[in-house]
């Protein structure tokens, strides 16, 4: 999860920031803040990356315990920059983002993901998705991963899920 989000913000980056700030009167500021918010996160990315492989293999709780301190932040960081994300660029993207340049951010983002684990990536994109969104997001979606999602993914998500939220006093808000 941390290699997707880092991958999604490299291709916002790249993609995205330009085009806007090159066709419209965006605040540069708003944009800059964006930019500011993606590198933190990537900063603290880069902290989780560097713990967590210390962590798995069980060498001290400190590791853990600067794991979860970096992931409550990363939580935090997320939170302030998809709403602000939400709120000030999304509208403006749609006015001014092409459908096939918004699928093309959409095409890097599934071509890095590691395909043994696609499906359970589609569980975590569909799962706050009310159903109408669930509906629309699924039609995109060619009809043999559909199909897969259905009779496998949506297990495989489950299962993966549960094991992530054991012991959370209210896994609903998990992270």
């Amino acid at each position: 999860m941390t290699g997707a989000l880092d991958h999604h913000h490299q291709n916002e980056d790249e993609l995205l920031w330009p085009r806007l700030l090159q066709r419209t009167p965006v605040d540069t500021r708003l944009v800059e803040r964006m930019e500011a918010l993606h590198a933190a996160i990537a900063e603290i990315l880069g902290r989780v990356d560097a713990v967590l492989p210390a962590w798995q293999g069980g060498t001290s709780a400190r590791d853990g315990n600067a794991l979860v301190d970096d992931l409550a932040e990363l939580h935090a960081r997320l939170e302030e920059h998809l709403d602000e994300e939400e709120q000030h660029i999304l509208p403006i993207v749609a006015r001014i983002i092409a459908a096939t340049e918004w699928d093309e951010l959409a095409e890097r983002g599934f071509a890095a993901m590691p395909k043994r684990r696609a499906l359970v990536f589609l569980g975590h994109i569909l799962e706050s998705a009310s159903p109408a969104e669930w509906s629309r997001f699924l039609r995109r979606v060619p009809p043999p991963v559909r199909v897969l999602y259905r009779l496998t993914g949506i297990r495989a998500f489950t299962r993966d899920t549960a094991a992530l939220r054991v012991g959370l006093a209210n896994p609903s808000h998990a992270a």
